[in-house]
């Protein structure tokens, strides 16, 4: 029989004091104890344990305020990978147990975590026999069998479409100093294709799994954008629809912030605030 594994990014499992392996770990955030707080989207501020996967289809790159090129914040699991770190689906459930306390809720994330859909299924099999909440964050791209059989497992499926402005123009490309591969050219045809999202969607709803669908802002014409993509699918409320700002800093996340404010209250939407930047800043592990 062969061992379910899955390939994590280099934050791995976080923030946790010890792995299954009995390997002492002090939280990156400075936590004396294990876990930190969702931060982002309809359960911000919840007690959690993280999961990070290594891999990603696309490649977002963003402009700030000032067009300055600003990559997504895990690009180490995309664009300039390093240190994935290959173990199996059972060390990593019983590291979430070791460090669990008094927390119910574990985010699955990455990276895009359902490229790894097979294992993936055995893990969240595993988490769901012991009760845990699981939420699974996806940008909405990959439609499979295991993904089907996912979606009515978990508490939340946390969905982040990523919008034209998160193209890998050459602009962009250049001002980083990144050179054009096939993944970045790749990147709008496969956010260009909304059937897998429409797909995802369709089984949230058969199986009542709560989904949410968090959009990124940039600049104002992002809301156009929004609205192209929710036109699409068979959406049964706006308040599934969370709209966040921009940054991996409070600075820049200030700056985008009031756009995706006035987005939300005219459209109905939610806004999302990213509280572990606010409270621990741009840091791995938190």
């Amino acid at each position: 029989m062969t061992t379910a594994t899955l390939t994590l990014a280099r934050d791995g499992i976080f923030p946790i004091t010890q792995s299954a392996d009995d390997e002492v770990v002090m939280p990156v955030s400075g936590l004396s104890v294990a876990g930190t707080i969702q931060g982002e989207g309809i359960y911000a501020g919840v007690p959690s344990l993280f999961v990070r996967l290594q891999g990603c289809n696309l490649r977002c790159i963003w402009a700030d305020s000032k067009q300055h090129a600003q990559t997504c914040d895990t690009a180490y699991t995309s664009l300039f990978p390093t240190e994935a770190k290959q173990v199996s689906v059972e060390y990593i459930y019983k590291t979430l147990k070791i460090n669990r306390g008094k927390i119910n809720h574990v985010v699955i994330t990455g990276g895009e975590p359902l490229l790894q859909s097979a294992s993936l299924l055995t893990l969240v099999d595993k988490l769901q026999s012991d009760n845990w909440l699981i939420t699974i964050e996806t940008n909405g791209t990959v439609w499979n069998e295991q993904v089907v059989q996912i979606i009515p497992k978990i508490a939340l499926l946390s969905i982040s479409p990523k919008l034209p402005s998160s193209t890998p123009t050459i602009e962009k490309l250049e001002q980083l100093g990144i050179e054009p591969t096939e993944a970045t050219r790749r990147h709008s045809s496969i956010i260009s294709d909304v059937e897998p999202l429409k797909n995802i969607v369709r089984a949230a709803h058969t199986h009542d799994t709560n989904y949410q669908l968090k959009f990124v802002v940039s600049t104002p014409n992002d809301e156009s954008d929004i609205h192209n993509i929710l036109g699409s699918l068979p959406l049964e409320s706006e308040q599934h629809v969370v709209v966040m700002p921009m940054g991996t800093d409070a600075h820049e996340m200030h700056a985008a912030a009031l756009a995706a404010t006035e987005m939300a209250i005219r459209n109905g939407w939610r806004y999302s605030p990213r509280l572990h930047i606010d409270i621990f800043g741009n840091k791995e592990g938190v």
